[in-house]
Parts: structure tokens; sequence; C-alpha cells
């Protein structure tokens, strides 16, 4: 279950999270050079966040995930181990 408590100042309440079925992939990725970013768009992405990223995560925007470089395919991996998709934009 989403801890909305801790998600809502993150989730684009317009767009917000969308139900599995309307939405073609659970996150996006994409590379910003020095930088990774990594958005949940789904709330089984928001859920697997919060059981396998820390808290203090840094964010970026309205709730991207800021990743180094050296733990994007430790993550890209563990998000395909649960099943979840990701779109590299």
């Amino acid at each position: 279950m989403i801890d909305k408590r801790r998600w809502a100042r993150y989730i684009d309440v317009a767009r917000g999270p969308r139900a599995k079925e309307d939405a073609m992939f659970d996150f996006d990725f994409s590379n910003h050079g020095s930088i990774c970013l990594l958005t949940p768009r789904t709330e089984e992405a928001l859920c697997w966040v919060d059981e396998f990223l820390p808290e203090d995560v840094m964010r970026w925007g309205e709730y991207s995930i800021v990743i180094e470089h050296r733990y994007v395919d430790p993550i890209l991996q563990g998000i395909e181990d649960e099943g979840l998709t990701v779109e590299i934009i």
C-alpha cells in the first residue's frame, strides 16, 4: 500500500500515478549526463520505490528520483525482477 503522506508532495494531482492498465510502463527512465532520473508512473511503481529505495533518496521535480550512474544497473534489475516495466526516454 502506498504511504500517501510520504508521496503527497511528489505526485502530480492532475496526472498522478495511473492504474496499471492505463499506463504502458511502470517507470520512465532518462539519462541526463551526470545523473539519471527514474519517474514512477503507476501505483505499483510507487510501492516499489517505497519498498526498495531509501526514504532519503534525492528527488527532482514532481516526483522523479535522481540516480547516480553507478546505481542504475542494480535499480533497473530490481525493477525488472519484480515484474515491472521501464520506458527509456
